[in-house]
């Protein structure tokens, strides 16, 4: 049975290209980028490093790779690309591979500048033979610097 498409994006600042074909990602988020300034603001750019992942022996068909920016419209991506896959391009399978083998592609886009026009959520999605994959999603919420951290611990005696 094959193996359904699948990955994960990581949201970050920057994304840059290292000697020795390494990649570095600076300024990584967890699932929330909290922003100083309130909305409609405009960052400078936006990283996502994102991974890919299909049967190995799934047909190399054209995917589609969507960003969605919060106040989007459900079929219309704020950034989208076609991609088109070559079995040529590919180093031929091994004779064996396990039951739960992977091929993996890993894209970089780097979206700049980044205009949010309000909080909500970024989302990015793989098209693949007219099925939406959910490969990530980053909440965007204003925080005021000015407002105290919910960890902070008061050091008053009890």
């Amino acid at each position: 049975m094959p193996l359904k498409p699948d990955g994960y994006t990581i949201f970050c600042d920057d994304i840059r290209q290292e000697i020795g074909n390494k990649c570095s990602l600076m300024g990584i988020y967890g699932p929330d980028m909290f922003v100083d300034n309130p909305f409609p603001l405009m960052m400078a750019k936006m990283g996502f490093h994102i991974t890919f992942r299909d049967d190995p022996h799934a047909q190399l068909s054209p995917i589609t790779l969507c960003i969605y920016l919060p106040v989007y419209e459900q079929d219309n991506p704020t950034y989208r690309s076609d991609i088109y896959r070559s079995q040529a391009a590919l180093p031929p399978l091994p004779g064996t591979l396990g039951p739960t083998a992977r091929r993996m592609a890993t894209i970089n886009v780097l979206l700049s500048p980044l205009n949010l026009k309000e909080p909500g959520k970024i989302k990015v999605r793989m098209l693949v033979d007219g099925e939406k994959i959910k490969l990530g999603t980053l909440r965007v919420a204003y925080k005021d610097p000015a407002a105290p951290a919910a960890t902070e611990v008061s050091s008053a005696p009890g």
